[in-house]
């Protein structure tokens, strides 16, 4: 681990990785000298372009910061480090809100200041609406309650509108984010509701995400169902139904009972009783918000690893997936094999019957290796008819057996296309990892394996088989 740490290519590899927008600058000629690959998507300029000279640091800053920028200078002679918002002017012009970390240091005789940039658009953007939503909140409370102390506790309750949107941006699943919102709601220093509920739509029902109730579908008679549907029900005393709504579809139900004291200090006035409605539609509006805003980030995370034909994970996924696993085995002496899958006669399946039979055949095989995979495995599309298995924890002994199973359900298996009934076969190839070697020459041994099997016919090839008499079919 030590030599990890002091290996100069492990921190380039961290550099190039990282998430946020990393570059190092000459701070007299004011020139980049090393971006990496976010910086650049951040930017849209390439590093050539960046590295060259032509763009300038000030280039890429919006008009009304670049004074702000140029006078950083004086903070991190002061303090060596700043930070600050600022809009950043994109290749295409467009412009993208930052946060920006900058040091200067020197190093070697060179002034040189390192600096990072992590895109905060879409939080100020949020932002904005929130502050939006509770300016109206407030102008409409001043209006509607300027002389009554009511107008205290409605206010008391939208100052804390922006923490619980706070929260909402940090979940990383939507049970998470859900029941997290319903326990700050319910919080009497917060908002301060006896009772707080969402119901989420998944498929025909609806989900109460706190707890473990039964599933209610949405057809039901349910007076959660019939709210969701759009139609009329009578509100119970204290209780408030209300549908969550994002970009024209609903997404489910929140249901809010106040709390006895509140209610009986504005159930009598009209006015304070709107705002109260008019509060709890804000916070199905930002729950709503939060949610699809999470649910675009985890589609986009998945569409950026996953094979669109297929649905099994892409090439770009399992090159990464494959160094942490050689890294992992590595370090912690773990076995860890390979079962590289290549569909044998695809050319003939798509000559004959169509290349949407043949996208079907795919299809067909990728769902088989899925279902016969262990949740540890990672499924991935790494060609045209090529499919790798990374098997954690799995010796060369245990990797074999996996392979004959499948090929056992290859076998079996007929693909249905157009009243046809379309067989597959396949040649596997299966390699253990071995601790002296590059990730690359792994998998090089099992595709080396796969070739054997194919040429032989022999439907299983073992990366060293010929030596321990081990390649073949059952």
């Amino acid at each position: 681990m030590e030599e990890l740490l002091q290996d100069p290519e492990f921190f380039k590899m961290l550099f190039a990785l990282s998430g946020d927008a990393c570059y190092v600058l000459d701070r007299r000629r004011r020139k980049y000298l090393l971006v990496n690959k976010a910086f650049e998507r951040l930017t849209g300029y390439s590093t050539e372009e960046l590295t060259s000279g032509e763009v300038r640091p000030l280039d890429i800053v919006a008009p009304e910061f670049r004074e702000q920028a140029a006078s950083l200078d004086e903070d991190l002679r002061k303090k060596g480090i700043a930070r600050l918002e600022v809009e950043i002017l994109r290749k295409n012009g467009k412009r993208r809100w930052c946060e920006a970390t900058i040091h200067n240091v020197n190093y070697k005789g060179y002034a040189l200041r390192i600096g990072s940039l992590r895109d905060v658009t879409r939080r100020r953007r949020l932002q904005r609406q929130l502050e939006h939503q509770i300016e109206l909140q407030r102008k409409k409370a001043v209006e509607a309650a300027r002389a009554s102390l009511r107008l205290y506790q409605i206010t008391e309750k939208l100052r804390h509108i922006p923490h619980l949107a706070t929260d909402l941006m940090a979940a990383e699943t939507e049970p998470q984010m859900l029941k997290d919102a319903a326990a700050y709601l319910t919080t009497r220093t917060a908002f301060n509701y006896a009772e707080a509920a969402f119901y989420i739509r998944y498929g025909r029902y609806l989900l109460r995400m706190d707890t473990n109730e039964d599933p209610i579908p949405t057809n039901a008679n349910n007076r959660i169902a019939r709210i969701f549907r759009g139609e009329k029900v009578r509100q119970r005393k204290r209780e408030l139904l209300l549908q969550l709504k994002g970009h024209r579809r609903v997404l489910g139900v929140l249901r809010v009972v106040f709390d006895p004291e509140e209610f009986a200090m504005f159930s009598r006035n009209r006015a304070a009783l709107s705002e109260q409605i008019s509060l709890v539609e804000t916070v199905a509006d930002i729950v709503a918000l939060a949610l699809l805003d999470l649910r675009l980030v985890k589609r986009l995370e998945r569409l950026a690893r996953v094979d669109s034909l297929t649905g099994v994970f892409n090439r770009r996924y399992f090159e990464r997936r494959l160094n942490l696993e050689t890294d992992r085995a590595r370090r912690y002496s773990r076995p860890l094999s390979l079962l590289l899958l290549d569909m044998d006669g695809l050319k003939e399946i798509n000559d004959r019957y169509g290349h949407a039979a043949g996208d079907a055949a795919l299809k067909a095989l990728a769902r088989l290796m899925n279902r016969t995979s262990r949740a540890a495995d990672a499924v991935c599309r790494i060609g045209g008819d090529e499919f790798v298995i990374i098997l954690p924890e799995t010796t060369l002994k245990d990797a074999l057996k996996k392979a004959k199973t499948l090929q056992r359900h290859i076998r079996k298996l007929r693909v249905d296309y157009d009243g046809k009934k379309i067989e597959l076969r396949a040649s596997v190839g299966v390699a253990q990892f071995n601790p002296k070697e590059k990730a690359e020459d792994f998998l090089a041994r099992a595709d080396a394996a796969m070739y054997r099997a194919k040429q032989k016919r022999l439907g299983i090839g073992v990366a060293g088989g010929e030596q321990n008499g081990l390649d073949g079919g059952d």
